[in-house]
Parts: structure tokens; sequence; C-alpha cells
């Protein structure tokens, strides 16, 4: 589609490292991905990652070959790209979790247990494998793994549940509201403002319907552009995007979190357009992302009206 080969990994190349875009959307020092990115994305199997690494020789060689070539791409990329992000790791997870497999697995049977039939069997006493290699008692291997497991599938209940999810419910909000108007105003143009970072909020596929039109208004995420001005002045930009609305009905709505609806300034802009708070939803119960200085508790819905029938 660009009349001439394309590369996309080479673009990606001479665009983010040669050219320094990337550098626009931040900048980490060089031992992020170890003191940051990898204790997220692996949790407590960090240590495992690095005792299999360090101490146990049999796992396959293809297996470690692979884990250490994704931890020295991981190290090149923080080398040469200042911007790292956590989804930069996804691509290691697959094998080093392939390493991490072989790990508990020889933790296990070097302790020549299985926990499920030898629970009363349990010696918390240091053993050694058939090569002459020190290995771990099975009552601590037994304990971690219950550990490990009680953990990862909490945080992942809670992760999936309550985390973050103020947004999406904002939206399907939007969206059933939409879906309950009557008949007689489904020609009208609805208007949903976003005011929030680009990206804060799921996007069209959650109130299109080919029924009606919609139009969501959000800030771009393009360095240097309108999502720096709204972080600069929420309530400001927010005056700006509702005044360059071409139309402006009775049916719109402004989704925004809390930080920033708190501010006075804020709420003179909405209620200057006869914006009322109608519905607030619960997004996070701690606060996430500590480079940002408007934690976000709640995320809270505007309209001009309310529906009845929701």
């Amino acid at each position: 589609c660009y009349g001439r080969l394309t590369i996309t990994p080479w673009n990606f190349f001479t665009i983010n490292i040669q050219q320094n875009f990337a550098a626009k959307f931040g900048v980490h020092s060089w031992h992020w991905n170890f003191t940051h990115g990898f204790p997220v994305v692996l949790g407590l199997y960090l240590p495992f990652l690095w005792y299999g690494l360090l101490f146990i020789s049999t796992i396959p060689v293809i297996v470690r070959g692979l884990s250490m070539a994704s931890l020295f791409t991981a190290v090149s990329l923080s080398v040469i790209s200042p911007h790292q992000e956590y989804r930069f790791l996804l691509p290691c997870l697959p094998f080093l979790h392939m390493l991490l497999g072989f790990v508990l697995k020889e933790l296990c049977e070097s302790n020549a247990i299985n926990i499920f039939q030898d629970m009363e069997n349990y010696h918390c006493r240091p053993t050694h494998h058939p090569n002459g290699q020190r290995t771990i008692p099975t009552k601590t291997i037994g304990a971690v793994l219950v550990c490990i497991g009680v953990s990862h599938l909490s945080l992942s209940a809670y992760l999936l549940r309550f985390h973050q999810c103020g947004t999406e419910q904002a939206m399907l909000f939007v969206g059933r509201d939409l879906r309950y108007r009557s008949p007689s105003s489904l020609s009208e143009m609805t208007n949903v403002y976003l005011a929030a970072p680009c990206y804060s909020f799921p996007g069209y596929s959650f109130v299109y319907s080919p029924h009606y039109p919609v139009n969501v208004h959000m800030p771009s995420c393009q360095p240097g552009e309108s999502s720096q001005y709204f972080d600069n002045d929420p309530a400001a930009y927010l005056l700006r995007m509702i005044q360059d609305s071409i139309d402006i009905t009775d049916r719109d709505y402004i989704l925004t979190f809390d930080a920033y609806y708190n501010h006075k300034v804020f709420q003179n802009v909405t209620n200057h357009f006869h914006f009322k708070k109608v519905v607030m939803f619960p997004h996070a119960y701690f606060k996430y992302d500590y480079d940002d200085p408007f934690p976000k508790k709640h995320v809270i819905v505007l309209t001009k009206t309310t529906n009845q029938n929701i």
C-alpha cells in the first residue's frame, strides 16, 4: 500500500532508534528492564529464573540458549533505546516460562517426592541430587509453590475483576443509555467527550451502533499534541474540545476521572454547558502510576439528561 518495498522492523528501527522518536514518549534508565520490567512481568517466578540459570545444569541447551537470547535482547533494547515499556518484554516470556518449567520440574524431581502422595513424609532437611547438586528441602518447595499459586490466582482475580475496570463500565453505561434512547432522537448526533489522557478509555466499539450516529472526542497520543495539552490544563482542554464540536446536543456525555472533576475550574466548565454527574464507577483502589500527579480512583459520567430505563 506504500507503493514500495516496506520492511516494518527496519522502519521501526530507523524512526524510533536512529531518529530517536521513541524518546518523545518518555525516557528510562538503562537498567529499567531489570529493576522494573522483569520483576513486574515475571512476579514471584523471578528467583526461580535466576536459580535455574545459575545452579541447574540439566536444563536442555536449547531452552537455556533461548532464555539467554531473550535476556540479551532485553539488554540490547535497554542500551539502544531510552524508551522502555512492559509490553516490550512480552515476547521474551514464552522462552523464560519454558526455562521456569524445567526449573520447577528439576526442583521437584531432585527431592524424589510427589507432593500429593507424600504429604505425610515431609522432612525439613537438605537433600542432594544424584549428581551431587545441593537441593532445596521438600517442605520449602511445597510452601513456595503454594504461595506462588495462591498469590498469582488472587492477583489475577483482582486485576480481571476490579483493577481499572471503571473506564469499561462507564463506556458500557453510555452504550446502554444510547440504546434506550427515544426513537425521535435516533437521528441526532451524540458527542462523547473523553476528558482523560489518550487511550484511557476504550473507543467506538463500546458505543457504536448502525442505528444512531456517535462522535467520540479524545486527546491524541502523538507527542507534542493534544494529550500533553490536556495534562497541562484539563479544564481548558475540555472547554476547547466542546467548543470545537460541530453539533452540541442534549444527549452528549462527558467521561472523566475524579482527579480532574474534583477541581472547581473543571466543574465550572461542565456546569457552563449544563452537564450533571449521573453515575460514578470505582476504577482503582490504590495508586497504580506513581509518575502521575493525579491519582484516579473513580470514573465519572456526566450528561445533560438522564435515562430512566437504566
